[in-house]
């Protein structure tokens, strides 16, 4: 096939590993596993939240953990509130399983820290997804293969 293509330098990207700006963003969980700690003395529930809607960081993932399994009776504590404010956030009263989680939109309050020397994001908070928000309609209905 003939390709009659002028190339170009390619633009600058944002890159994709920086940490996300501050902020509340819209967001779905896409992924759950149970994972054991690097100590092996408990488990925790690690997601994989994705940024929706219309904002140039849609597509960007973040990462939480809920330390559901833990020698520090307080940090199990602060995992079960944690997971619990998320479940109420995404419209369910119970949840049996980590994929009852999934593709629900909320909205999750992303911070920064520094950590090992590289600034990292975590989640710091929960809401419910505005409803009447376009970005999270653009999300509920580009979900249509969502099991439930």
């Amino acid at each position: 096939m003939d390709l009659n293509i002028k190339v170009n330098k390619p633009q600058e990207s944002e890159n994709k590993y920086e940490a996300l700006p501050e902020g509340w963003y819209h967001v779905v969980v896409i992924d759950s596993k149970s994972k054991e700690t690097r100590a092996g003395t408990g488990k925790y529930l690690e997601i994989t939240l994705e940024v929706i809607g219309d904002t140039p960081h849609a597509g960007r993932w973040v990462w939480d953990r809920f330390n559901l399994v833990n020698p520090n009776p307080r940090a199990v504590e602060i995992a079960q509130e944690n997971l619990e404010k998320l479940a109420y956030c995404a419209g369910l009263d119970h949840v049996g399983n980590s994929i009852e989680l999934h593709h629900r939109p909320v909205q999750a309050l992303i911070k920064q820290r520094e950590w090992e020397g590289q600034l990292q994001n975590e989640v710091k908070g929960w809401r419910k997804a505005d409803m009447d928000s376009a970005s999270t309609k653009t999300a509920v209905s580009d979900s249509t293969n969502v099991p439930f």
